[in-house]
């Protein structure tokens, strides 16, 4: 709704937020509302505070296995684990890619080469792990710890790049476009 829904308390973003990391502010949403539902599927619901254990967790994972700025992949359905690994990437300093998994293995190939990506995120035992080159770090997404409480200490800044979008295709070769923390907070 234009100006906030009418029926639900609505709460504007201060545009000043922008010049802060995208963590910074998930850890803020998260902390406040900690009991609310953030992400759920058919199979699970994750609370913010699980949902930030769980991303902090597995940031811990992603800065031990990937070398610092370098992007990591997400191969996953599209389910309430996504988002988990797309913040953990944020919270490592490391922008993430999202891989559909519909996408023919030509194509994978093809975004795992052009982007450089240090690591592919997973659900462990799944077939998808036969999709990643072999030379492809894995970090499987099961079994996560959630009790972190904080991420790991890495500089961050809204200037930091937050995710790379693969375009379709249509025009020719897919494309990788670039999105800062900024770019993010501002929609």
């Amino acid at each position: 709704d234009f100006d906030g829904p009418v029926d639900v308390q609505f709460e504007h973003f201060d545009e000043s937020g922008i010049d802060r990391p995208l963590i910074d502010h998930f850890d803020q949403v998260a902390r406040r509302y900690a009991d609310r539902p953030a992400a759920a599927d058919n199979i699970r619901t994750l609370t913010y505070d699980e949902l930030r254990r769980w991303a902090y967790a597995l940031a811990r994972r992603v800065d031990q296995a990937a070398p610092p700025g370098r992007p990591i992949g997400i191969l996953l359905p599209h389910n309430a684990l996504f988002p988990v690994a797309a913040l953990a990437c944020v919270a490592a300093g490391r922008p993430y890619v999202p891989i559909d998994l519909k996408y023919p293995d030509a194509r994978i190939q093809a975004i795992f080469q052009e982007a450089g990506l240090a690591a592919v995120i997973l659900l462990g035992g799944t077939e998808a792990a036969q999709r990643v080159p072999e030379s492809a770090v894995m970090i499987a997404l099961g079994g996560i710890p959630a009790a972190d409480e904080q991420p790991p200490a890495v500089p961050r800044s809204a200037e930091d790049m937050a995710v790379i979008l693969y375009t379709s295709g249509s025009t020719g070769k897919p494309k990788g476009i670039c999105n800062d923390q900024r770019a993010i907070l501002q929609r």
